[in-house]
């Protein structure tokens, strides 16, 4: 809770994945910003990995790249509701 309390709207987290799992288990995160590119590897790191609580994101912002990269912002909006989309 102090970190919610600090000055400054906002703290990016650039591919900590362990310290994305550690604020999402202390319910501290209010938004997430997801770049997601117009490519498929298959393989990688999990960004959300098991033990995390599922959550309905809603999304409040979302931006198309001439690229094709698609800049996402999503709110948590509460628990999974089965059968809804």
């Amino acid at each position: 809770q102090t970190l919610k309390d600090e000055p400054g709207d906002e703290r990016q987290i650039g591919g900590s994945s362990n310290l994305l799992q550690t604020l999402l288990q202390h319910d501290l995160v209010d938004r997430f910003r997801l770049v997601t590119f117009p490519l498929v590897l298959g393989s990688g790191r999990r960004l959300f990995n098991a033990g995390i609580t599922p959550t309905t994101l809603r999304p409040v912002d979302l931006v198309v790249t001439d690229l094709g990269a698609i800049l996402a912002t999503y709110e948590p909006a509460g628990p999974v509701l089965v059968g809804e989309m």
